[in-house]
């Protein structure tokens, strides 16, 4: 009975583990693709501004 807990217990931390990875792959994700498109915008903002 032990060794069925202990696996329940292993798998429960292995399921939390597996959320929080998910979680913080979407977030530097995310922020990547923002600071990208703040990166572009601001490029041609400068481009735009310069030229006129």
């Amino acid at each position: 009975m032990n060794a069925i807990q202990d696996f329940c217990k292993e798998l429960f931390f292995d399921v939390l583990a597996a959320i929080k990875g998910f979680l913080y792959g979407v977030i530097v994700v995310g922020l990547t693709i923002g600071m990208i498109g703040v990166m572009i915008y601001l490029f041609l903002y400068l481009k735009n501004v310069i030229l006129s």
